[in-house]
């Protein structure tokens, strides 16, 4: 019983964070787009593979970071230390301080490239991996559609054009 109440209350925590303000982040991402553009050169730069790849404060392509130890995702009894991930996926230390710089202007957290011509950058989440909200600005091809509304308990994202082939994806489950 005990367990079940300390569940239920870190399940609302986790799922009662506050919304991003999207005019806000619009308004960041419109006054300086350098390094957001920065961001997906850098991660085009350093993809490998066929798949998506992706470069944030927790995650370097296959590997990920818990509590402060790093460990493939196919591995996770094994940790590595942060200067052995990023000599397996070759991206230098200096490079992934300039990664972290970027994320520190912008207010994100993550970059991921999606060949042939996809990025997302993460600007916001919250609530858990089966029931929560995600904010990635993005550049691709075409914006999807959006879908549900906003406070109406179901999903739903709302997608925001940015210029020069930006656009924003809230979307919360």
């Amino acid at each position: 019983m005990k367990i079940a109440l300390i569940f239920l209350a870190f399940l609302t925590l986790a799922s009662c964070s506050t919304p991003p303000d999207l005019d806000a982040i619009q308004t960041r991402f419109e006054t300086d787009t350098t390094p957001y553009e920065k961001l997906t050169a850098m991660v085009t730069e350093d993809f490998q593979g066929e798949y998506c790849f992706s470069v944030g404060i927790d995650i370097i392509g296959g590997f990920r970071e818990y509590s402060g130890e790093w460990s493939h995702t196919q591995n996770h009894e094994s940790t590595l230390s942060l200067s052995q991930v990023l000599k397996d996926v070759s991206i230098p230390e200096n490079k992934y301080k300039s990664y972290l710089a970027l994320f520190k202007t912008t207010q994100t957290e993550r970059v991921t490239f999606c060949p042939p011509s996809k990025y997302y950058i993460m600007a916001h989440r919250s609530g858990l991996g089966i029931s929560g909200c995600l904010l990635d600005i993005v550049k691709g091809i075409t914006p999807p559609a959006a879908y549900g509304k906003r406070n109406n308990g179901e999903d739903f994202m709302e997608v925001r054009v940015l210029k020069n082939g930006w656009w924003m994806e809230y979307k919360c489950s």
